[in-house]
């Protein structure tokens, strides 16, 4: 289990469950942390890559 961390303004996110084959995953953090930044998200998130993927069209607030 390969796990990410990036700092976006108002915190930390992890994600985590990162397989090595998975070429595209940091197309959707990028696009996640647009999001948090976008919505003055403040703390620590925590998401696994499948859970980021399958919510991403979600609204926020039920992800983080």
């Amino acid at each position: 289990m390969n796990v990410f961390q990036y700092r976006f303004n108002g915190g930390t996110l992890i994600v985590t469950n990162i397989r090595d084959d998975d070429a595209t995953f940091m197309q959707t953090i990028e696009k996640y942390i647009d999001l948090l930044n976008q919505y003055k998200v403040y703390g620590t998130v925590e998401v696994t890559l499948e859970n980021l993927r399958r919510r991403h069209n979600s609204k926020l607030t039920s992800i983080a």
